[in-house]
């Protein structure tokens, strides 16, 4: 049980329908992946939850998932040829756990589609590419031949997963930074 307090859903207007992003590139980067079950529970997927970084929806959410264990073949290879995309655009063509993925910018091409199980309605398909367009070399290649600064990105060791932190935000009007260089690697 959650405690929130008094709640009038009388004096709000209630959310009627998912609206989807309109079709175009976007510069995004994925802050959080969880593992979750079906809702058969004949296997589970990869829910990925990404952040908006530059344009007219920064700061915005979009989600992913990956249907990587499930008993239809079909349905797996589509998957894992979606982390397949989504690692060679972030530069990380090997990984052993969805984090590394985390905080790694890369160009989401949105398309928009009509809803196979709720007809009327549309939804968003996405496609995943390096931020150059072509599939990245070497991690910190790819900004330099992009005209943008090298982000410094290491490989993480095999057995530890560095962790994350957001740095301090730029200050109002300051120029210079990309919103997808607030995000620097602890140790």
């Amino acid at each position: 049980m959650a405690q929130i307090g008094a709640f009038d859903a009388s004096t709000i207007e209630p959310q009627t329908s998912y609206t989807p992003y309109p079709i175009g590139d976007y510069v995004m980067q994925i802050i959080r992946s969880e593992v979750k079950p079906t809702s058969k529970g004949d296997g589970s997927f990869l829910e990925m939850e990404f952040d908006i970084l530059d344009g007219a929806f920064a700061g915005r959410k979009f989600f992913d998932r990956l249907n990587l264990w499930n008993p239809n073949e079909t349905t797996v290879k589509i998957a894992q040829s979606t982390l397949s995309a989504l690692c060679r655009a972030t530069g990380r063509m090997q990984i052993a756990d969805s984090e590394e993925l985390h905080f790694q910018p890369l160009l989401v091409k949105m398309k928009v589609t009509p809803r196979k199980d709720r007809p009327g309605e549309m939804q968003n398909n996405a496609t995943y590419v390096a931020l150059d367009g072509a599939a990245p070399a070497a991690p910190a290649a790819q900004y330099a031949s992009a005209g943008q600064p090298a982000m410094q990105r290491q490989q993480p060791p095999q057995a530890q997963i560095p962790a994350y932190a957001p740095a301090a935000p730029a200050a109002p009007g300051a120029t210079g930074a990309k919103p997808w260089e607030r995000h620097k690697r602890t140790a």
